[in-house]
């Protein structure tokens, strides 16, 4: 799993930035032939994140309704995952 990333600065999203970011990630990740899959957990709120993830061959696999309260309300979470086979760099 990618652990520690939190996105981009709302003054540069959408230019690109996380594209290029997880593509690098992904480079890295499967130049490691012990890697056959990634994954990843985005909040289902943040539509244009798993757009992106779902463009760079990411699929849905789970969702918890209730990952997070934040404010007094559930944030739901989506499981993504990119195995080797699926990956197109």
């Amino acid at each position: 799993m990618l652990s520690g990333f939190r996105g981009l600065s709302p003054l540069v999203r959408g230019q690109g930035y996380g594209r290029v970011m997880l593509e690098a990630a992904m480079v890295q990740a499967f130049a490691d032939p012990v890697v056959q899959r990634v994954g990843l957990g985005v909040y289902a709120r943040n539509v244009g994140a798993m757009r992106l993830y779902e463009q760079l061959g990411f699929r849905r696999e789970s969702v918890n309704p209730e990952a997070s309260r934040v404010g007094g309300e559930w944030w739901a979470a989506v499981t993504m995952g990119l195995s080797r086979d699926a990956w197109r760099p």
